[in-house]
């Protein structure tokens, strides 16, 4: 969301809150819906303390009255978990995901883009505390959920490979990290075209994979084409990941 469209949305969401909560009651489901959207923006204006006392108020009410198995429920912890990875509380944060991922299942079986979401952020959660098997056997099971649920020219598939050749590439197993990246590359020029940002910060995850393999012709053709679309480029030894904004749960109000 542009910072104009972010101005704007707020204060929409602010009147929708105090409407719903008016004339639905609290406990309404709308009511607390909207909330959790507004409290989604709030923590990407960094008011995450903020947002978690909302988003806390509203599981209370969600586990109460949908008896902890609605839809709705699962993408209320699945925010609840983005505000206690902002906070550092990587315990809550898969504890709350993993509640989620049941309750997700439960409603729309395994092979959803929901769920996958879900595996991916139990991914992130896994790479941020050096659990990295965990991350990689999370990360593979978004990919092949994504692989069923999306068409394969998806951003989030795309995106989800880049996700897992960092992960390899972070454990020094830089040839499948090479396949991922490819795998990456392919689905996003599929999509953006072969000018894209995104197809630029691959080419470059890849030149460092190919470096690191000691195919230094490689990696240079590789860092060339991330040059020719992102101009200079910044020496790096990591691999980095995309932006993910097809993660609409995860970046709803930056978008």
């Amino acid at each position: 969301m542009s910072e104009g469209k972010h101005r704007k949305a707020r204060p929409i969401l602010e009147n929708a809150v105090e409407i719903c909560t008016q004339e639905l009651g609290e406990k309404s489901p709308l009511t607390c819906f909207v909330t959790t959207r507004l409290a989604h923006l709030i923590m990407a204006d960094g008011d995450t303390d903020k947002a978690m006392a909302m988003l806390e108020k509203v599981v209370d009410l969600e586990k109460d009255k949908l008896r902890g198995k609605a839809p709705n429920f699962g993408n209320t912890l699945m925010i609840v978990a983005i505000g206690h990875m902002e906070l550092g509380e990587y315990e809550l944060a898969e504890e709350k995901v993993l509640q989620a991922l049941q309750i997700l299942e439960y409603n729309f079986g395994e092979y959803r883009e929901i769920t996958g979401d879900a595996q991916a952020l139990l991914a992130d959660i896994y790479f941020a505390t050096g659990r990295l098997q965990e991350a990689r056997d999370r990360q593979k099971k978004a990919v092949a959920i994504y692989k069923v649920a999306l068409s394969p020219g998806h951003y989030n598939l795309g995106d989800a490979y880049n996700s897992l050749g960092i992960i390899q590439a972070s454990t020094a197993d830089y040839e499948d990290a090479a396949i991922s990246f490819k795998k990456a590359q392919a689905v996003m020029e599929g999509s953006f075209g072969l000018d894209h940002p995104e197809s630029g910060i691959i080419y470059k995850n890849m030149a460092i994979c190919y470096e690191a393999m000691g195919e230094d012709e490689q990696a240079q053709s590789y860092l060339d084409k991330a040059a020719a679309i992102q101009g200079e480029i910044e020496p790096s030894s990591q691999p980095v990941f995309t932006s993910g904004l097809g993660k609409f749960w995860r970046n709803w109000a930056r978008e």
